[in-house]
C-alpha cells in the first residue's frame, strides 16, 4: 500500500512539476513576444507578465519533488531517495510535454486573466502607473 500511495505522490508531484515548467516556458515565450529585439532584457516582459502565483508553485512543485523523495527514503531505504528525486524530476519533463505549447492559447489565456485581474487591483489602489502599463500589455497580448 505504501509503495501505490509513494507512485502516486510522485506522480503527482512530476505532473505539478510539469506543468509549472510548462507555464514558466509559456510566461517566457510570451514575455519575449511583448519585446522583441531587446538585448536588454533577454527575458522580455517576462517578469511583467508572470503571474504572482507562479513563484509559489515553483517553490512547492520543488519542494513536494523533495518531500516525495524523503518519503521514499522512509519507505523503502535510504538509497530509494536519490533514484525516487530523479525519476520525478525526469518524470516532469516528460509530463511537461503533455501540456500545451508555450505559444497556445491557454497559457496566453491564462496570462491574460491574471493580468486583468491586477490591473484592476491597480487602478482600485490608484497605481496609476502600473495600471497603465499593464493595459498596454493586455492590448497587445490580446492581438495576438
Amino acid at each position: 500500500m505504501d509503495e501505490m500511495l509513494l507512485t502516486a505522490a510522485a506522480l503527482a508531484a512530476a505532473a505539478f512539476n510539469g506543468y509549472t515548467m510548462a507555464f514558466q516556458s509559456a510566461t517566457l515565450y510570451w514575455g519575449k513576444w511583448l519585446s522583441p529585439n531587446n538585448d536588454l532584457l533577454p527575458t522580455g516582459m517576462q517578469d511583467a507578465i508572470t503571474p504572482p502565483a507562479q513563484s509559489t508553485r515553483v517553490f512547492a512543485s520543488l519542494a513536494l519533488l523533495l518531500a516525495v523523495a524523503v518519503a521514499g527514503g522512509f519507505v523503502f531505504r535510504w538509497w530509494a531517495a536519490p533514484i525516487i528525486l530523479f525519476a520525478s524530476f525526469f518524470g516532469s519533463g516528460i509530463m511537461k510535454m503533455l501540456f500545451p505549447n508555450p505559444d497556445s492559447d491557454f497559457f496566453r489565456r491564462k496570462i491574460l486573466n491574471s493580468l486583468s485581474q491586477r490591473e484592476s487591483t491597480y487602478r482600485k489602489e490608484g497605481d496609476y502607473l502600473r495600471s497603465e502599463v499593464a493595459q498596454d500589455l493586455l492590448a497587445k497580448l490580446r492581438t495576438a
